[in-house]
Order: structure tokens, then C-alpha cells, then sequence
């Protein structure tokens, strides 16, 4: 692998590392509304700039014609889990503007323990993606 590669696992870590203290910080007793938000915009931001690394990495990688069969498993989880992030983000600016609905919030806290599963499931898939093609 290129060394320009690496950058998108790195982010990945990252963003991912900002999913779980976004998560954490209304998952608790005490919630702390200001860096939950802040923690949000930036979990956004970043899952939506290793999206475009990763094509990024897809296309212009001189990897083998032979990709690892869990890149092809990899690649759908993370679109899938880049659509429940931006959709997690768009019920929270709903209930920011609008106030808190009751179902909406139930919404909200239900997707936010589906990205957090789907996020271990593409952090996994991610990492066996890159030893396979370290080991070639």
C-alpha cells in the first residue's frame, strides 16, 4: 500500500473515535447538550471526508486487480453507515430547531445504537481489509 493510503484509515480512527464520545456524552447520566452538539458537527464533517478518502483510496490505489473479499463487504456497510450518520444528524438538528417530539427522540436514540454497531462492523471489516492487502 502507497503511503498516501494511509490517510483515510487514519481518519477513519478518528472519526470514529469522535462517533463514540458524541454517543457518550447524552448516553450518560449526566448529558452534556453543548459538546454532544459540537462533538456531532464534527463527527459529520469527518465521516463525510473519509467517505471521499476512501473512494479516493479505491481509485487511485495501484493495489493488485485481486481486491480482498472484505472490501466488498466493507465498502456497503460504511454507505450504509454514511447515510444513518447523516440522518442521525438531520433528526438532531430537527429536534434542535423544532423542540424534542417524542417519538423523534426514541428515533434518534434507537439509530444512534445502529450506528454504533454498523461503526464496530465497518472499523473490523476495515482493518482485516488493510492486513489482507498488507499480506499481498
Amino acid at each position: 500500500m502507497e503511503a498516501s493510503l494511509w490517510i483515510h484509515p487514519a481518519v477513519a480512527v478518528v472519526t470514529l473515535l469522535l462517533l463514540g464520545a458524541t454517543a457518550l456524552s447524552k448516553m450518560r447520566r449526566k448529558k452534556y447538550y453543548r459538546v454532544h452538539y459540537s462533538l456531532a458537527s464534527a463527527t459529520v464533517v469527518g465521516v463525510i471526508v473519509t467517505f471521499g478518502l476512501a473512494v479516493n483510496a479505491v481509485v487511485s490505489c495501484d493495489c493488485p486487480d485481486d481486491w480482498p473479499v472484505t472490501l466488498f463487504i466493507h465498502f456497503p456497510i460504511a454507505l450504509i453507515l454514511t447515510g444513518l450518520v447523516l440522518g442521525q444528524a438531520t433528526m438532531g438538528v430537527t429536534m434542535l430547531l423544532f423542540g424534542r417530539k417524542r417519538r423523534l427522540l426514541r428515533t434518534h436514540r434507537i439509530n444512534a445504537r445502529i450506528i454504533l454497531g454498523s461503526a464496530a462492523m465497518v472499523l473490523v471489516l476495515g482493518l482485516t481489509t488493510v492486513a489482507l492487502l498488507l499480506l499481498d
